[in-house]
Formats: C-alpha cells, sequence, structure tokens
C-alpha cells in the first residue's frame, strides 16, 4: 500500500517534466524569432526578425521592405549580444528557427569558431543554417529583399536552397563548416555574398587557415576550386575558334580523386569527367564534327586551367579546402599520424589533373 502511495507522488511530482512545451511557454508577443544573424568585426551584432504583426490576407500584398525587421546591438560576447536584444526588443529571443549566419570576412577562424560554439551549445538550433561571408558589414546584406521572395520565405536562405538556380553549390551549411573545421587535412570555407542591384551573388569563398585570417579566393581559382570538388551544377565557359566564340552551358561533371601522403606533401590525381551543349555560336555557321571536337578540347584545357590555379592558390596560402590531405589521410592512417592536426592542413599539393569534356548531342550543334 505504501509502495503505490509513493509511486503516485513520483508520477506527480515528474508529471510537469513529462508535460514541458505546453505550461511554460510564453506568447507569441512575448517571442521574437531569430531568423538571421551577423557579425562584424567591431562587435556589432544584428539580428534579423520576421514581422508577426501582420494578418494573413496582407502576406501577398506586403512590400518587401516589410517582411522583416532587424535589430543591432554592440556587444563583446555572444551572452551580452543577447542580453542586449532581449532588452532592446522586450522580448525572449529564440534561435530555433535560425536561416543564416553572416560574418565580416575579417573575422579570424578562431572568431567565427567561437561564435558557432556558442550556437552550438545552446541547444535547440539547427546545425542547417547557412553561413555566408560578407566583404564588409553584414547588417545591409541581412536585410536585402527579393521582388521574388514573400513572406514566410527568407531571400538570403532561399538563394542557397535554389540549386538549380547556380552554376556552382558553393553553398555551407554550419555543420558542414564545423565538420571541416574539426577535421584533420582540410581547411573550412565559407561562400562569400556581395550585393547586386536584384539581391546578392556568390562568385568566391574564403578559406580559413587553423589559425590567423582567412584567405580569399579569386573568382577564377573559385571556379577551380569547385570543379576538383564536384561542385559544379551547370556552368556556362565560353571559348574561341580561330576568331568566332562558342558558348558552351549546361557543365556537369564526375570527380574521381586519388590522394597519398609524402613526408612533405600529399600528392593528389584527380580526373575530371565534364560534359555540356554549345548554347551558342556564330550566326550562319555550321557546327561540324572538327569544330565541336575543338571546343571540347578548349573546354577541358580551360578546366584545366582553373583547377590548376584553385590548387597553385591553396600552395600559396597553405591552405587545403579540397580535402587532399583528408582523403589521403583516410586511405593513409599510419602516415597520417606523423603528421599535427594543424601540419596535415598546411601540406604543399603536388596535383596530376585529367580533364576529358563531351559535347553532348543536344544543342545548337545538332
Amino acid at each position: 500500500m505504501a509502495r503505490r502511495f509513493w509511486i503516485r507522488w513520483i508520477w506527480f511530482l515528474w508529471l510537469p517534466a513529462l508535460i514541458t512545451g505546453c505550461w511554460d511557454q510564453r506568447p507569441i508577443e512575448q517571442q521574437a524569432v531569430v531568423i538571421a544573424m551577423g557579425i562584424n568585426r567591431h562587435h556589432q551584432w544584428t539580428l534579423v526578425f520576421p514581422n508577426v504583426a501582420v494578418s494573413i490576407g496582407s502576406l501577398a500584398s506586403l512590400p518587401p521592405s516589410q517582411q522583416f525587421y532587424a535589430e543591432t546591438v554592440t556587444a563583446t560576447s555572444w551572452p551580452q549580444a543577447i542580453q542586449e536584444v532581449q532588452t532592446a526588443t522586450d522580448r525572449n529571443v529564440s534561435f530555433g528557427e535560425l536561416q543564416v549566419l553572416a560574418v565580416d570576412r575579417r573575422l579570424a577562424a578562431n572568431q567565427v569558431a567561437q561564435i558557432i560554439d556558442s550556437l552550438n551549445a545552446m541547444g535547440a538550433i539547427p546545425a542547417t543554417f547557412w553561413l555566408i561571408a560578407t566583404p564588409n558589414n553584414p547588417a545591409p546584406l541581412l536585410t536585402r529583399s527579393s521582388p521574388q521572395t514573400i513572406v514566410p520565405y527568407y531571400y538570403l536562405s532561399t538563394y542557397f536552397d535554389c540549386t538549380a538556380c547556380h552554376a556552382l553549390n558553393l553553398g555551407q551549411r554550419e555543420w558542414q563548416w564545423w565538420d571541416q573545421s574539426e577535421t584533420p587535412g582540410v581547411s573550412p570555407f565559407i561562400p562569400v555574398a556581395s550585393p547586386t542591384p536584384g539581391g546578392m551573388a556568390v562568385r568566391q569563398v574564403l578559406v580559413y587557415p587553423p589559425t590567423g585570417s582567412p584567405d580569399l579566393m579569386p573568382t577564377q581559382a573559385t571556379t577551380g576550386f569547385a570543379f576538383l570538388t564536384g561542385r559544379v551544377l551547370h556552368d556556362v565557359i565560353t571559348v574561341n575558334v580561330g576568331t568566332h566564340p562558342f558558348a558552351v552551358g549546361k557543365i556537369t561533371e564526375t570527380v574521381h580523386t586519388g590522394a597519398r601522403l609524402s613526408s612533405n606533401a600529399v600528392t593528389v590525381r584527380v580526373t575530371i569527367h565534364a560534359r555540356g551543349l554549345i548554347m551558342s555560336t556564330p550566326p550562319h555557321l555550321i557546327v561540324s564534327h572538327a569544330i565541336e571536337t575543338t571546343v571540347s578540347r578548349q573546354v577541358a584545357q580551360a578546366i584545366q586551367s582553373m583547377a590548376s590555379e584553385a590548387v597553385q592558390w591553396a600552395n600559396q596560402t597553405h591552405t587545403d579546402p579540397f580535402g587532399f590531405a583528408k582523403t589521403a589521410a583516410w586511405a593513409h592512417p599510419i602516415a597520417a599520424s606523423h603528421f599535427s592536426f594543424t601540419a596535415l592542413s598546411r601540406l604543399p599539393i603536388h596535383a596530376d589533373i585529367t580533364v576529358t569534356f563531351q559535347t553532348l548531342g543536344e544543342g545548337v550543334s545538332r
């Protein structure tokens, strides 16, 4: 009898914890849901919130400039920034719907890592939010809107979600950056988002060494990096046959990589099989088989040139955004054990790159 009495009391004491999520929730007017956040080198934190004051009927006619609002505070630490924002907005800030984290490109690797570690420590934050770097203060880009994007969609997030919209897949989610930063033999990267009249564009990546400031990869080298890592979705390359320009589009690829470690370098063999369509030719010119063969050869040479430029840039900056050393370390763990975490991602890269290109049987050449 006494045992049944104590069991009832134990269930009574545990009941509030079992139904948590109902009794301890704040009303919507006391909540501020963060969908994007940005940090610059001057310790200014910008948080973007959706405008929940609109009605369902007004969503379609809501101007893009009124879809979201931002709050900027100055704080030397992440907890202080949260407190400042909650005080300014008079709301409990929630990061459970965070979609984008934008960082000033001048922030060092350890500063970005500290911010991401703080976010991970909060618990209820999805590790799938996008990471972007900005040339200057992230605040103007975070509040940027697009006439094609309406509530409840956030433009900077949908930009990376639309893989069919971009030639290169340079998007980087938080869990991917964290995995790269914690794995020996690879240098993490963040895409650089530059404002444009119609929204934004990503044409370069920022590569982070184990310590110190990040390095900005040039545009051509970034395209080569994409080819070397299988990130090309449907690129376009223009080549000249004599004096005639030919635009080759819808370029896709298959990449095969093999790597091994030596005493002072990582040796890699990369084979890129690319394919695409001749999309544009000079007027009144009939594309013969010989011209098609020449175009294919020149496109392959252009891809190889950009890939070689990417490897050369990585050697100059002592980084490995491709993860070649990681691939070699997994294949040869005993050889990798002789290198420290930092040394493995700084090894010189000796690359043998082979590129083949196939013109598919569609487009203006057929």
